[in-house]
C-alpha cells in the first residue's frame, strides 16, 4: 500500500509550515522552544478513513521535521494540536478560530470534504 495524495500533501505542508514558522520568528529575533501548529482533519463522520490517514501523515511529518531540527542544532521543536472537524464544514470553522484564539496561526489539514463532494455511498 502506497502513500496517498493527501499523505504527500500533508507532509508537504508540513515541511512548509516549519520553514515559514522558522522564518516569521527569526524576523522577530525569537525563537520560541516549541512551536505549536494545528492540525484539522476530518477524524470522525463519512471522511474519518481520509482524515485519520492525513493526521498521520502529519504527525510523521512532524516527527521527521523534529529530528531535522535536532541535526541542524535549531535548539526548538515543533508539536501539533489536532482537533476533530467531523466532516462538518461549520466544525472545522469552530476549530479553526479555536486554535486561532488558543494563539496557534500556522494551521494544517484537509479541506472539508462535505464542501467540495459527496460522502462515500451517496
Amino acid at each position: 500500500m502506497g502513500i496517498s495524495h493527501a499523505a504527500l500533501a500533508s507532509l508537504a505542508v508540513i515541511m512548509t509550515a516549519g520553514a515559514a514558522a522558522s522564518g516569521a520568528y527569526a524576523q522577530s529575533g525569537e525563537i520560541p522552544d516549541r512551536v505549536v501548529i494545528g492540525g484539522v482533519f476530518d477524524i470522525t463522520g463519512n471522511w474519518s478513513l481520509e482524515g485519520e490517514e492525513g493526521r498521520s501523515a502529519a504527525e510523521l511529518a512532524v516527527d521527521d521535521f523534529n529530528e531535522y531540527l535536532v541535526a541542524i542544532g535549531a535548539g526548538w521543536t515543533m508539536t501539533m494540536q489536532v482537533e476533530d472537524a467531523q466532516a462538518n464544514a461549520s466544525v472545522a470553522l469552530d476549530k479553526v478560530q479555536s486554535l486561532k484564539g488558543r494563539g496557534i496561526d500556522l494551521l494544517v489539514g484537509m479541506g472539508s470534504a462535505p464542501i467540495s463532494t459527496p460522502p462515500r455511498g451517496t
